[in-house]
Order: structure tokens, then sequence, then C-alpha cells
């Protein structure tokens, strides 16, 4: 879903995640060893996404 809105994903050292969008750019780590994303991170991709201009 990221990417179709145009962000771009870069894999990154370890579990990191870089995305990037419109000169916005945020490092996550991906969630492991299970698939649930913490709140803190939601709230950091969602604040990312509204900086760059698409609405979370």
């Amino acid at each position: 879903m990221l990417r179709a809105s145009g962000v771009e994903v870069v894999e990154r050292a370890g579990s990191r995640v870089g995305l990037m969008k419109d000169g916005e750019r945020i490092v996550v780590h991906r969630p492991h060893p299970g698939p649930v994303v913490g709140r803190a991170t939601l709230r950091d991709v969602a604040a990312f996404l509204r900086a760059a201009g698409l609405a979370p």
C-alpha cells in the first residue's frame, strides 16, 4: 500500500526499513519475531504520511 502511494521503501541494515516521499524520510524497525507492529511505530508512520501529504 505504501509503494502504491508513491512511498519509496528501502531495506536498511538489520531490521530497519527506510520510507521516503517528497523530501520526507523516516526509518522504522520491522517487527520481529512476530508480524505485529507497535502503536508507537504506527503513530510515527501516520505522522510521516501526513507530512508527505498523504492521509493515513
